[in-house]
């Protein structure tokens, strides 16, 4: 019994990771920020749940076994991963560049000054 099909589900993922990854580069808030990363982990286990049923569906014997320790192996990977690169960037306070270079360029072309030389 299917309650929710495979093709909402992804599409319902895809809006919510958008909008995630939205908030994240507009937010200034640490709450709205830990709100935004939660649906990003929220989503992506509604992803590896959704790709675990679709690889035990359609693969038999070893073929199924070695496809999921493949796809498993790289959702372990990028959940240790992210997080180690996500605390470094924050303990070196790099900011979000992605939002501030359009504000820098327009600063920097609407006032620019005719140097002297």
């Amino acid at each position: 019994m299917e309650i929710i099909p495979l093709e909402r589900q992804f599409l319902f993922g895809f809006i919510l990771m958008v909008l995630a990854v939205a908030g994240l580069m507009i937010s200034k808030s640490l709450a709205l920020f830990s709100l935004y990363m939660f649906i990003l982990g929220v989503v992506s286990d509604i992803t590896m749940s959704i790709e675990t049923f679709l690889i035990t569906n359609m693969y038999t014997g070893c073929q199924r076994s070695s496809r999921l320790l493949f796809t498993d192996s790289f959702f372990s990977m990028a959940g240790m991963f992210f997080p180690i690169v996500a605390a470094m960037l924050l303990t070196s306070h790099i900011g979000w560049y992605w939002v501030d270079i359009p504000r820098h360029l327009h600063a920097n072309t609407v006032h620019r000054v005719p140097s002297a030389g």
